[in-house]
């Protein structure tokens, strides 16, 4: 008789496959894992080759087959007693039985999309943690994997928690206000719309004294994560709480004593024996990538192809194997060298972040690996630096290497190594940066932390310590005519920098350009200062947060005048592409964000704006590679947003219309002020005939865009100039803004 019990897999949080509340003992890791890849394909099922990929990396060679065909038979002897017809083999293809499986995320998502309150608590209640949280097989495909689908699954998160909180401050139910605002601010702690909305519940249902001393707590992470001040929203609102303009709810605000915590979620985490356990202290939960809820609309070859050039690249690097054109060793070296001078001619410092040791046990490498992971992102986005990937760092795990002997084998010019120690719920961190040439130590530091356990105290960490050895790398070889010598300008460009990074808003581009401004006019023929405006310049403009045509025409000026002074300057390369881009210079626009990318391989929004480009160019297809190649390079930009909605554009044109909209409600979900965003779901739910979302977004541009940006807008939509391809954005603008024109 056929088992007709229902199976389920639980992905959000802890793993679990379960049979009526029993679970099934899972005695492989990567069964589990490959049991989360099918459960989560929109068809339950996938390809030998693909899954291979993923599992054990870019190669699909004898040694990934057997690997599967092993796992294979594991999971079967798993399953055998409680579940042997989950699995669907087919010749090529594996797959699950859709009739017997249960997928939390799944149901999560389909309830999420939902508007009756008790859909969304169902939703809520279903989101335990991020998804398969603790999993890591430390291979570049799954982990890319996962970290698009936890970023999917927090931005829908996020989603649900703030209708939760608004519904419930209507019925003045404070008490499940708060704690759905709580559960959003959680997902990311700096995104400060969603902190609005917890400051405001305070005030209203704990009193002034509860939200002030939360605006404390908000004020000292923006200062500490991001060097900057709340934006002039956040300040008016924190202003308007300590004057008594919101009023509590009659009988709801705590005693005045009362002082508010950061908001914290529960998430589980993996003890020492690899059972879970629920982690005892409460953390802020931070998904990759500011909460970026990310699944890739995944194409299995997209992705093996961007693998397997990484890792041709990180072959040569460590081998030493014959470059094309039968160079053996000696061209490598050559080749090597000549790449070290061209990075150095354009003050571009080659690094590398070694594996931090951790010699005391399990907790200490989690630790140390999660270190490293985050360090490598974020050293690189800076645009000085040039940082050999985590993939090709990661094969010098456990190794006692000579500086010199890495500097040789990957052309870097630093090393940064570093080792981790725990004492109870303390640790101590060591990181020093040693010159290659030398093997002198040029930086060093000692970090002492309570709570290294947890993931929020790891990442802070890692960003103080890119902070520090992106500086310290850069002054050490930076050349005399560059260095920003006044410390006054250094600070405003940092701040201005700090300010970009928050992502594109009125009150954010205004605050650069104030920065910005203020450099330039103190040294006017700076070039950090020049592109500092220009960018900001650039940035409102594609935004639609100012008139472009007067700001794109200085943006040009000020870029001629920075490429004239310092002809290697890969930002200045970048923001003339997306100059040009904004110009419906296409040619242009390609040929200066190629430039870019040539000087620094590193610079991952070139590769967004590129992939836009082409998108632009009708280049749909060729588009979307560059846009991967882009997160995976920085999975934790805070210009992430922006590189999710061309992808929500390009797929558009593609009329993958699911797929798009899965991208733009992710784009929303980073830069929900963007005029833009708002503008493509208009237009988007417009092609799609869903005539109410479509108009609650045409209502969110108007009042997000400046007047002029929005007449420019309907100018080109009258006059079809057929500077370029984006034939069905332009249809659905065209239906969505009738009325407006």
């Amino acid at each position: 008789m056929q088992d007709s019990r229902r199976i389920g897999l639980r992905t959000l949080g802890q793993f679990a496959l379960q049979i009526e509340a029993a679970p099934v003992r899972m005695t492989s890791r990567k069964g589990c894992g490959l049991l989360a890849i099918l459960a989560m394909h929109p068809e339950y099922k996938e390809s030998r080759k693909a899954l291979a990929t993923l599992l054990w990396g870019n190669r699909y060679d004898k040694f990934a087959r057997q690997n599967l065909r092993q796992c294979l038979a594991t999971l079967r002897n798993d399953l055998a007693a409680q579940a042997p017809d989950l699995l669907v083999i087919d010749g090529e293809t594996i797959g699950l039985c859709p009739e017997r499986i249960c997928v939390d995320a799944r149901d999560f998502i389909a309830l999420a999309q939902a508007t009756a309150p008790p859909d969304l608590d169902r939703a809520a209640a279903l989101y335990r943690g991020e998804f398969l949280s603790g999993v890591s097989f430390d291979v570049e495909p799954f982990d890319e994997w996962v970290t698009a689908e936890r970023t999917r699954l927090a931005s829908a998160a996020a989603r649900v928690f703030e209708t939760q909180a608004m519904h419930y401050d209507r019925l003045a139910d404070g008490r499940r206000a708060i704690a759905a605002a709580e559960r959003l601010t959680g997902i990311d702690p700096l995104r400060e719309e969603p902190q609005r909305l917890l400051l405001r519940l305070y005030a209203r249902y704990r009193g002034t004294n509860a939200a002030l001393a939360h605006a404390r707590v908000l004020t000292s992470l923006l200062k500490r994560e991001l060097g900057v001040e709340p934006d002039a929203r956040t300040a008016a609102l924190i202003a308007d709480i300590g004057n008594g303009a919101i009023a509590p709810v009659a009988g709801t605000a705590a005693p005045a004593s009362i002082v508010s915590a950061p908001a914290i979620v529960v998430e589980a985490r993996p003890d020492r024996e690899g059972s879970h356990r629920q982690d005892e202290a409460l953390r802020p939960s931070v998904p990759d990538a500011a909460a970026v809820p990310r699944r890739m609309p995944w194409r299995p070859l997209g992705i093996a192809a961007t693998v397997a050039a990484a890792a041709l690249g990180a072959a040569w690097l460590t081998t030493g194997t014959d470059l094309p054109g039968g160079a053996g060793r000696n061209g490598v070296a050559e080749a090597r060298a000549a790449d070290m001078a061209k990075l150095a001619a354009n003050a571009i410092v080659p690094v590398v972040v070694l594996p931090f040791a951790a010699p005391a046990g399990d907790a200490d490498a989690r630790i140390a690996d999660a270190i490293t992971t985050d360090l490598i992102d974020y050293l690189s986005r800076y645009s000085g630096l040039r940082v050999i990937s985590r993939q090709t760092a990661m094969h010098y795990r456990g190794q006692v290497k000579d500086a010199a002997a890495v500097g040789a084998e990957l052309g870097v010019r630093y090393v940064i190594d570093g080792a981790v120690r725990t004492e109870g719920d303390r640790a101590r961190i060591n990181v020093q940066l040693i010159d290659t040439a030398t093997r002198h130590q040029k930086w060093s530091n000692l970090f002492e932390r309570a709570n290294a356990g947890r993931m929020h105290v790891q990442d802070e960490i890692a960003r103080r310590l890119a902070r520090e050895l992106a500086v310290e790398a850069t002054i050490i070889t930076q050349a005399p005519a560059r260095a920003i010598e006044n410390p006054e300008i250094a600070e405003l460009i940092a701040r201005g920098r700090a300010v970009q990074y928050r992502g594109p808003s009125k009150d954010n581009v205004a605050a650069m350009l104030g920065y910005f401004e203020e450099a330039l006019r103190r040294d006017p023929d700076l070039v950090p200062a020049l592109v500092g405006v220009a960018g900001a310049l650039v940035m409102g403009s594609i935004h639609r947060l100012h008139d472009p045509v007067p700001a794109l025409a200085r943006a040009r000026q000020l870029l001629d005048r920075a490429i004239e002074i310092d002809p290697d300057s890969p930002l200045s390369h970048y923001w003339s592409g997306v100059a040009h881009k904004a110009n419906h210079d296409f040619d242009l626009a390609i040929r200066s964000l190629r430039r870019a990318i040539d000087i620094n391989p590193s610079i991952a929004p070139a590769y967004a704006q590129l992939g836009s480009t082409l998108t632009l160019m009708g280049r749909h297809r060729e588009a979307m590679p560059h846009i991967q190649t882009a997160m995976r390079l920085s999975p934790k930009d805070r210009t992430m947003g922006y590189w999710v909605l061309i992808a929500g554009q390009t797929e558009l044109e593609l009329g993958n219309d699911a797929a798009a909209l899965e991208w733009l409600l992710r784009a929303e979900s980073y830069i929900p002020s963007s005029p833009m965003v708002h503008r493509d779901l208009a237009a988007l739910y417009a092609l799609m005939g869903d005539k109410v979302s479509s108009a609650r977004h045409v209502e969110a541009f108007h009042r997000h865009a400046d007047s002029a940006a929005a007449r420019q807008l309907f100018d080109l939509l009258r006059t079809d100039t057929g500077r370029h391809a984006m034939a069905r954005m332009r249809s659905g603008v065209a239906i969505a803004f009738a009325s407006s024109m």
